[in-house]
């Protein structure tokens, strides 16, 4: 008896590790977002084929988020959304249509913000990793690849389409603690993915349009 009861308790063990490995790290996702907009009554983004992925950085922590589109933004999937402190992070379909945001803060107040989706637009002349041109994988996709061999510096290069202006450009991979900043036309340090880095590294571009204000991220992984 004494053996079936530490051989069940061993299994109950085991099973409560493997869900606890299963289950979501909100808060470190949340906090590594490489792609943020601040907080704003009115915030238009642009996606592509499948499903894109940002954050908005509200002024406040945040207690409760709630969607008032599901089929665009579904609260209820920890990929449809999820917060920590003041950053909202969270994935929103290829598909037109407006989701209406209202979050609540530390303090009570409310935060409401109209989220329109538009369809995706090109929006980059020249997207180059040091020689490798990408510009036109992303024709209809805002999802990019390129294949790196060795761990190396290089030079990230972005030339924008009329009307569109880099915001941001960010590098992370998963050893590192926190996203790193890029300045456009400069160059950094991209490491090569080890075997057990099954994420690999990716590269973020934030652009926006500077005559309708919509955001379009550029994702490209680097594996």
């Amino acid at each position: 008896m004494k053996h079936l009861v530490k051989k069940l308790s061993t299994l109950f063990i085991v099973a409560v590790l493997a869900v606890t490995m299963l289950l979501p790290t909100t808060a470190n996702a949340a906090t590594k977002s490489a792609s943020e907009i601040p907080y704003a009554e009115n915030i238009i983004l642009s996606c592509g084929t499948g499903y894109s992925t940002t954050s908005i950085r509200y002024p406040e922590k945040i207690k409760k988020i709630t969607s008032s589109n599901n089929d665009i933004l579904d609260l209820k999937y920890f990929d449809g959304g999820y917060w920590s402190g003041n950053l909202f992070t969270f994935s929103y379909i290829a598909a037109k249509g407006t989701v209406v945001l209202t979050a609540k803060g530390k303090s009570g107040k409310q935060y409401i913000t109209n989220l329109t989706i538009n369809k995706y637009v090109n929006p980059v002349k020249k997207f180059k990793i040091g020689s490798k041109n990408l510009a036109s994988q992303f024709k209809k996709s805002s999802d990019g690849y390129a294949k790196i061999k060795k761990t190396q510096k290089q030079k990230i290069s972005i030339k924008t389409k009329k009307g569109w202006k880099v915001s941001s450009i960010t590098y992370d991979d998963s050893r590192l603690k926190k996203p790193k900043k890029v300045k456009n036309n400069k160059s950094i340090t991209i490491k090569k993915p080890n075997s057990s880095d099954k994420n690999g590294s990716q590269l973020f571009v934030q652009l926006k349009n500077q005559n309708t204000g919509a955001f379009s991220v550029l994702t490209v992984s680097l594996d």
